[in-house]
C-alpha cells in the first residue's frame, strides 16, 4: 500500500494539467523516452500526423529525438511539403535532464514564404537596376573617350 494514498490522484491531476497545458501551445511537442518511444504528443503534433505528412514528420522526430538522446545536445532540421499548400516544419530536439528528449515542431511556412518573396524582390530589383546603370556606364565611357568637347556635349 502506498505511503500516501492521496499522492496518486494528485500526481494524476498534475499530469492531466500538464497535458492540457501542452495542448494549448501553438507548436507541436513530442516527448521521447530513453528507449526511443513516445511518452507524449500534444494536439498540434497530432495534427502533423496527417496521412501525407506522417511518415516524413515521424522520421524527422525520430532522428532529431535520437540525436538529442544520444548526444545530449540540441538538434534541428526542416521538413518541407510542397503542397498545396506548401508547408515548412522546423523540427528541433533537446535532451531533458531526466533522460528523455523533447522535440518541438514549428510551422515556419509563413517565414519561408516571406524569405522567398524577399529574395525574389532583391533579385528583381538588382536585375532592373542593372539595365539603366549599364546604359549610363556605356555613355560615360563614350564621353570620357571623346577628345572633342563639342562632340562630348
Amino acid at each position: 500500500m502506498p505511503a500516501n494514498p492521496a499522492a496518486a490522484p494528485a500526481a494524476q491531476q498534475v499530469h492531466e494539467q500538464l497535458d492540457e497545458l501542452l495542448d494549448l501551445l501553438p507548436v507541436g511537442v513530442v516527448v521521447i523516452r530513453l528507449d526511443g518511444t513516445e511518452s507524449h504528443r500534444n494536439a498540434v503534433a497530432c495534427e502533423y500526423a496527417t496521412p501525407h505528412m506522417r511518415v516524413l514528420v515521424d522520421e524527422a522526430v525520430s532522428r532529431v529525438g535520437a540525436a538529442a538522446l544520444s548526444h545530449g545536445t540540441a538538434g534541428e532540421e526542416q521538413v518541407e511539403f510542397f503542397g498545396p499548400p506548401r508547408t515548412v516544419l522546423r523540427v528541433r530536439g533537446q535532451a531533458l535532464s531526466g533522460g528523455e528528449a523533447v522535440v518541438v515542431l514549428e510551422d515556419v511556412s509563413e517565414r519561408a514564404r516571406a524569405e522567398t518573396v524577399r529574395t525574389d524582390l532583391v533579385a528583381n530589383m538588382s536585375h532592373e537596376l542593372k539595365t539603366p546603370v549599364g546604359a549610363l556606364a556605356i555613355l560615360a565611357e563614350t564621353i570620357a573617350d571623346v577628345d572633342d568637347p563639342e562632340v562630348a556635349q
